[in-house]
C-alpha cells in the first residue's frame, strides 16, 4: 500500500508499507540533486550509469541548525500566542474539533522552538532530524519529559490545560540567543486563558 505526494523539488515521491510492515519511501529526482541528498549517510542498491559511483562519501553529519534572527523569533512566538487565543473561544463554543485544530497548529509552532531551543543549547552542528523525529534523543534536557503535559484529551477542560502548558519553552530560546522575548503578546493572549485550566 502507498501514498504519492510532491517531493521537495515539485517531484514525484511514494511512501509507503510493504508486507510485514517495513516503511519504504521513494523519490524521483533530477540528477542535479543527488549529490545535495543524504548526508546522515546513503546506500546504493541499483546504479545503472555509474553516477551514484562518483558521488562522495557521506559525512554522516547533519545539515546545520539554523537559528533564527530577532524579527523571525518575535513573529514565531505572536503566531504562537494567536493560535493558542482561539481556542478557549470555540471551547466555549463547544467546537472541539476546531479547538484541537488551532491546538495543532501551535503545536507545530512548538516544535520549531524546541528544535531552536536545543540548537541553542548544544550549538549550530546539533542534529534535530526533522518532523520530532527521534526528539527523545536531541532535545535538550528535561524538555522530553515535559512534553507529556502538552497533549491534552479531548475534553474542554483538558484542552485548555495543555494550551497553557504549551506555552513555556520559548523564554529559554530568547534569553540563549539575546533576543526580547515579547511579553506584550505573551500577556494579551495569555489572558484569554482561564487561570484555573492551569
Amino acid at each position: 500500500m502507498s501514498i504519492g505526494i510532491e517531493g521537495p523539488w515539485e517531484n514525484p515521491a511514494r511512501l509507503g508499507f510493504v508486507d510485514g510492515g517495513v516503511k519504504i519511501d521513494f523519490q524521483v529526482l533530477p540528477l542535479e540533486h543527488l549529490d545535495e541528498l543524504h548526508e546522515r549517510g546513503y546506500e546504493v542498491l541499483l546504479d545503472l550509469d555509474g553516477r551514484a559511483a562518483r558521488l562522495p562519501a557521506a559525512k554522516g553529519t547533519a545539515p546545520q541548525g539554523e537559528l533564527p534572527d530577532a524579527q523571525e523569533f518575535r513573529e514565531h512566538c505572536e503566531e504562537f500566542w494567536f493560535e493558542l487565543a482561539h481556542i478557549p473561544r470555540y471551547l466555549t463554543r463547544g467546537e472541539l474539533w476546531v479547538a484541537k485544530s488551532h491546538g495543532w497548529e501551535a503545536k507545530q509552532l512548538l516544535l520549531t522552538m524546541v528544535e531552536w531551543h536545543a540548537v541553542t543549547r548544544f550549538g549550530a552542528g546539533h542534529d534535530t532530524w526533522y518532523g520530532g523525529s527521534k526528539m527523545r534523543t536531541w532535545a535538550a534536557p528535561g524538555v522530553w519529559e515535559r512534553l507529556d503535559a502538552l497533549f491534552g484529551g479531548f475534553q474542554a477542560d483538558d484542552a485548555l490545560r495543555a494550551a497553557r502548558a504549551t506555552a513555556e519553552l520559548a523564554r529559554d530560546v530568547a534569553k540563549g540567543n539575546g533576543f526580547t522575548y515579547p511579553e506584550e503578546a505573551d500577556r494579551a493572549f495569555r489572558n484569554y486563558l482561564p487561570s484555573d485550566a492551569s
